[in-house]
Parts: C-alpha cells; structure tokens; sequence
C-alpha cells in the first residue's frame, strides 16, 4: 500500500528556535534562567518554572528600554548625541516612576566628587589650651589616691 516504513521516510530537520526569538524579546531568556538557577540552588528554591525567566526577561528589557528613551530625550534636549552616565542619572532622579523603582539603588561615576560639604570632609583636631591640659594632669593623680 502507500504507506512507508518510518526508516525510509525523508527526515527534515526543523530549525532551531531559541526561547528569546520564541518570545519576540532582545534580553536573552536562557542568561537569565541559568541566572535564576544559579541563584536559587543555594537557597530553598530549587526548581525555576519554564515561564519565569520568560517573564522576568521580558520585565527587564522593559525598564531597561525606558530608562534609554527617557536617556534619550534627555541628551536631546541638551542638543547632544551621546546618552552620558549623567543623563541616565538624571532621568532616573527626574521621573517619579522609576525614581521609585530605583531609589535604593547608587550609581558610580568614576568622577571625582564635588562640592563635598565640610560635615563629611574630616576634622583636624585642635590643640588644647594650656589649662585644660593641666586639669586632665591633674585628675590622673587624684585617683590614685
């Protein structure tokens, strides 16, 4: 008849789909499950779901993709072409909702710092007076009678 043995059957192979294409996302949904293993097998969790790092992928290159258009309309306004580390500084001290987000968080420069006020710089001790030198001498003495 026309049916054939599976061992004579053409095989084509499908192409591989990585989970990010499948997603339709740019952040890399296989980093960031490793990433939660990784992380979890030393806690109590040891299992990650299948869409977790789907989702949690997805969430990240959502704010990240904010935070760059917020950037962008930053250093645009300062007619400049270059997104600097201040502009995204900036933008995230400017917007309610991702200074909220990211109130905790601090970003190095690598700059020097300015206008330091002088609460933080150190002290130079003083030099006693005279009399309050000889009363500290003096009270040693007193003890040890």
């Amino acid at each position: 008849m026309g049916n054939k043995p599976s061992s004579e059957m053409p095989k084509t192979k499908k192409p591989t789909v990585s989970k990010t294409t499948k997603a339709g996302l740019i952040f890399p949904v296989s980093r960031v499950n490793r990433h939660m293993k990784e992380n979890h097998t030393k806690g109590k969790v040891k299992r990650v779901g299948q869409l977790a790092p789907v989702f949690t992928a997805a969430v990240l290159e959502y704010i990240a993709s904010e935070i760059f258009e917020c950037s962008g309309n930053t250093t645009i306004a300062a007619k400049r072409k270059r997104i600097s580390l201040a502009d995204v500084c900036t933008t995230m001290r400017s917007d309610p909702e991702l200074y909220k987000l990211m109130r905790g968080n601090v970003v190095f420069t690598g700059e020097r710092l300015t206008g330091v006020t002088a609460a933080v710089t150190m002290a130079v001790p003083k030099a006693k007076p005279k009399q309050a030198e000889e009363a500290a001498a003096a009270e040693p003495s007193k003890k040890k009678r």
